[in-house]
This record gives structure tokens, C-alpha cells and sequence, in this order.
């Protein structure tokens, strides 16, 4: 029973469907693709942040 689950979830982590067929697919879709453009708004502020400290370290 815990393996039948486990292949279930993995097979729906590493290839998720194409068409959610359900909405709470799509939810969960949607909040992936939000964490993943906070992450890279995220870096490029950082980055920002670090070209600031960069110019007034060396100018």
C-alpha cells in the first residue's frame, strides 16, 4: 500500500500531469510557479544588493 502511494506521489512530483484534471492541481501548480519567480526576484535583488555594497567598497 505505502509503495502503490509513494510511485503515485513520485510519478506526480518528477512528471506532473500535463492538463490538471482537478482544481486543486492547478492551485498547486500555480503556487510552485509563484515560489519559483519569488526565488528569482529573490536572487536579483540580492544580486542588486551585493552590486550596491560592490560600488561603495570600491568607489
Amino acid at each position: 500500500m505505502g509503495d502503490q502511494v509513494d510511485r503515485v506521489v513520485m510519478k506526480h512530483v518528477f512528471y506532473p500531469p500535463r492538463k490538471p484534471k482537478n482544481v486543486e492541481g492547478l492551485k498547486l501548480d500555480k503556487s510552485a510557479l509563484k515560489l519559483i519567480i519569488g526565488g528569482v526576484l529573490l536572487c536579483v535583488e540580492s544580486l542588486d544588493i551585493l552590486e550596491q555594497i560592490m560600488q561603495k567598497a570600491f568607489y
